[in-house]
């Protein structure tokens, strides 16, 4: 699939080596690190130093399942003697699977130094977006994702003598503070210089109904605002309906009997399931996120996973190497995939699209590299949300340790796809876990417009009529996929 490969600064065409692929037009160069491609612009290795020690060896074969064999031992030696980093910190912390395996190198990376204690002046933020819709119902407490960037020197704290918390204000049309419920949302961990963070921002609308800006900003005890935050126009109406689909499932699955790898192979289900349905040969499978151990293996298909952890990618190489030759591993950020348009049949993604920075964006690119008529594929998600008070601990470590974690409602789901250019053809909620089918939402809306076209100068029965016709159409499509 040499051919499907693009540039993923300029979208150039890409010549292959045998130690790198170089672009054509920009001439930049993506080496290939034992036998993996790395098409992220400004990664880098570096000696880790000592070798891994070997009884650490024999448990990262144990934990990957590879032969306890002298010929796995080389290859892993091989692969955890460099270190990765990459451009953004996010993709960094993505990147270094030992920790995944909760294995603890005795090599280590330096510790960084902590960064400096913050004074109540010197915080500097910006909210880079947010869920919040522009219509909300009244009098209504409902938690709203808001992507939270810290842009200054200093951590912000959120615990200590004067934790930092997520706040907001209601302002009339004249500009005066609306009286209403103010709730604090903490804030799960400090957040780092340069880090940007997701976080659940708790929000009760005003009780009456009318058009409000809404300011959303960081604050202290005091209290003690800090700006400029962001600011956006909502109408707060009794008339506001869910944008929840009416075709989505809810399975009513008890937390309790949530199983991990379980809930994959429901996943994996659904997928195939989604295969047999389309009726279409499917000969080039994308799928993102999948480390060392897609679960699109066993596919009869070209699959090419992709994913930032590079160790990972290396380790699932020696992990499938000549028993699946179709499957192929390449270091690529899913915000700028090295594929060119319609390279694949569909594209897949199992819990890993939550920990996407912008995950609207990338399932745009996901969109982008699928062929007219495919589909992308979105299973095994959280859904639902959170408070940093009741926080699971693992989850916690995860932030701490800087991965990009984060948690989505069925409502923001909706606006993500939206946004992505997608429509959900199925959609299952079941329990803590979010499965997908995306399909290209242009058809069905072109289809809608032109019926709205068809309409204009119609009686007012007949449009009536027409409405509702235009409503079963939406339902058939949506159900067709």
């Amino acid at each position: 699939m040499n051919a499907a490969y693009l540039c993923p600064r300029c979208k150039g065409p890409i010549q292959a080596g045998a130690e790198a692929y170089r672009c054509a037009a920009c001439v930049a160069e993506y080496p290939v690190r034992l036998g993996v491609p790395v098409f992220i612009p400004g990664a880098a290795a570096e000696a880790a130093g000592d070798e891994l020690p070997a009884e650490l060896v024999v448990r990262v074969c144990s934990a990957m399942n590879l032969p306890d064999e002298p010929p796995a031992h080389a290859a892993l030696r091989e692969i955890f003697r460099w270190n990765h980093s990459l451009p953004d910190l996010a993709l960094t912390a993505e990147n270094y699977l030992l920790q995944r395996l909760g294995i603890s190198d005795p090599r280590g990376r330096a510790p960084a130094s902590g960064p400096p204690v913050l004074a109540s002046t010197e915080v500097r933020y910006t909210i880079e977006r947010s869920s919040i819709p522009a219509s909300l119902p009244p009098e209504t407490t409902k938690s709203w994702n808001v992507r939270l960037a810290n842009t200054g020197s200093c951590a912000i704290p959120a615990s200590g003598a004067s934790p930092v918390f997520l706040a907001y204000r209601w302002r009339d049309a004249a500009g005066a503070v609306v009286p209403c419920t103010e709730l604090r949302t903490a804030l799960p961990v400090d957040v780092a210089p340069g880090r940007a963070l997701t976080v659940p921002l708790q929000l009760t609308t005003p009780a009456r109904t009318g058009r409000f800006a809404l300011e959303v900003l960081l604050a202290q005890e005091g209290p003690v605002w800090h700006g400029p935050g962001a600011r956006a126009s909502v109408t707060v109406t009794a008339r506001c309906l869910s944008a929840v689909p009416a075709h989505w499932l809810t399975l009513h699955r008890l937390p309790e009997t949530y199983n991990y790898q379980t809930d994959h192979e429901i996943g994996r289900v659904f997928f195939k399931e989604e295969l047999a349905r389309s009726r279409r040969s499917v000969r080039r499978v994308l799928e993102v996120g999948g480390g060392s151990n897609p679960m699109t293996w066993d596919l009869p298909a070209d699959v090419i996973c992709a994913d930032v952890d590079i160790q990972a990618l290396q380790v699932g190489r020696v992990r499938h190497g000549q028993a699946r030759p179709n499957v192929r591993f390449v270091a690529a950020d899913a915000a700028a995939l090295p594929f060119r348009d319609g390279a694949f049949d569909c594209a897949v993604v199992f819990a890993a699209l939550h920990h996407l920075a912008d995950p609207a964006h990338c399932l745009r690119e996901m969109h982008r590299v699928v062929e007219r008529g495919g589909f992308v594929a979105v299973l095994c998600e959280p859904i639902g949300s959170y408070l940093a008070e009741t926080l699971d601990a693992q989850f916690r470590k995860e932030l701490a340790d800087g991965v990009n974690e984060q948690v989505f409602t069925v409502e923001e789901y909706v606006q993500m796809f939206a946004a992505a250019g997608l429509v959900a053809s199925r959609a299952v909620i079941d329990g803590w876990s979010f499965k997908a089918i995306l399909r290209d939402a242009g058809p069905l809306r072109w289809r809608a417009a032109s019926l709205a076209r068809a309409c204009r100068g119609l009686g007012v029965g007949l449009q009536d009529l027409a409405g509702k016709a235009e409503r079963r159409l939406k339902r058939l499509l949506l159900r067709a996929g």
